[in-house]
């Protein structure tokens, strides 16, 4: 018997370093993927000079259809490297596979010098960030209007069930206190509290370093229960 243990002991210790080599490397490799794929897909992202809107200081907002480009741009390009790397394969590669742990910030997407942080971001005008930034993006942030003025600060990210032309999806939704009355309310895509796409904003020093992409397991489970919480609203909601 003690033979056999002294045989397994170090066959024992050998499987554990193993694994632990084994962790390590694959800890290693996604941080190379990540940067990787980040890398190539920046390095094929084309950004024109920023364009705005609005002429008086703390009213000049990043032009709605520069941002919405910029934004369609880079998913048009991580479209693109997601094909390449399925090409030759049997099975189309999966996207939350092929980009884990793959988080954009604001200043990685837009590279604004430090000269804009008075600038106001539309950040309604388009619904890929909305829908791809978790909700810690916008909790605590204060959305602006078109003239700098405060409407509210945003309390939480969710999600509810609308209908279009009798198709059912999820939409993302934005919860804000109400800077005059305190009063809870809310506003998304389309209803973004005015008649222009930049009816809504952030100031840009205010959320360039927060993450506008997120590819994480994380994100995906926070989305997994914003949906559920849509599918059973709780009673204090009344189910709206």
């Amino acid at each position: 018997m003690k033979k056999i243990y002294g045989f397994l002991i170090p066959v024992l210790l050998g499987v554990f370093c193993f694994q632990a080599i084994k962790v390590s490397a694959n800890d290693t490799s996604d941080a190379e993927r990540v940067a990787k794929n980040k890398q190539i897909i920046f390095s094929r992202l084309k950004r024109d000079p920023v364009k705005y809107r609005g002429e008086k200081p703390g009213e000049i907002r990043i032009h709605y259809l520069w941002y919405n480009k910029v934004v369609n741009d880079f998913l048009f390009e991580k479209n693109v490297l997601l094909e390449e790397a399925s090409v030759g394969e049997k099975f189309a590669i999966n996207e939350n596979w092929f980009f884990k742990d793959m988080k954009i910030t604001f200043q990685e997407l837009f590279q604004l010098p430090a000269s804009e942080d008075d600038k106001l971001l539309p950040i309604l005008s388009d619904s890929s960030i909305l829908y791809r930034a978790p909700g810690s993006t916008f909790q605590g942030l204060v959305l602006r209007g078109r003239h700098g003025e405060a409407k509210g600060t945003v309390t939480r990210k969710f999600k509810l069930i609308s209908y279009l032309y009798g198709l059912r999806f999820f939409s993302e939704w934005l919860e804000y206190k109400d800077a005059e009355n305190g009063k809870l309310k809310n506003i998304s895509i389309g209803l973004t509290g005015g008649f222009y796409l930049d009816s809504t904003n952030i100031l840009w020093k205010d959320i360039k370093d927060r993450v506008a992409i997120d590819m994480s397991e994380s994100k995906i489970l926070e989305d997994m229960k914003m949906e559920r919480d849509a599918q059973y609203p709780a009673e204090e909601d009344g189910g709206k």
